[in-house]
């Protein structure tokens, strides 16, 4: 199975740093900003998770025979309103601390 990965291009968020891609708990690679990524998988049982710092994302756990799979990523509070709402007061400080798995969100296109 090909796993594809795309990072979602965002206005303000992350464009620094790499997400950390996990393949059921092993350190599989990273994706960069506007980046691709493709992994070849064995058929079957996998989890997906993105980790930034001690931030992380929601585990994708993909179950099927399919030939390919495209997944997305992106930062979360920064998708919301544009990424303006990252200058609303506490709400940032929220997704660093309690919401820190859900800084990310990875979905299935």
């Amino acid at each position: 199975m090909k796993l594809k990965l795309k990072r979602r291009k965002q206005l303000l968020s992350d464009r620094a740093r790499d997400y950390q891609i996990f393949i059921d708990g092993e350190h599989a690679g990273s994706i960069s900003y506007d980046g691709k990524t493709e992994f070849d998988l064995p058929a079957g049982k996998h989890e997906i998770l993105l980790k930034v710092d001690w931030c992380s994302s929601n585990t994708l756990i993909i179950n099927d025979d399919q030939t390919e799979i495209n997944l997305s990523c992106y930062n979360t509070f920064g998708d919301t309103f544009g990424g303006w709402i990252m200058f609303i007061p506490f709400i940032p400080l929220y997704y660093i601390t309690f919401g820190r798995k859900k800084y990310l969100t990875l979905t299935i296109m």
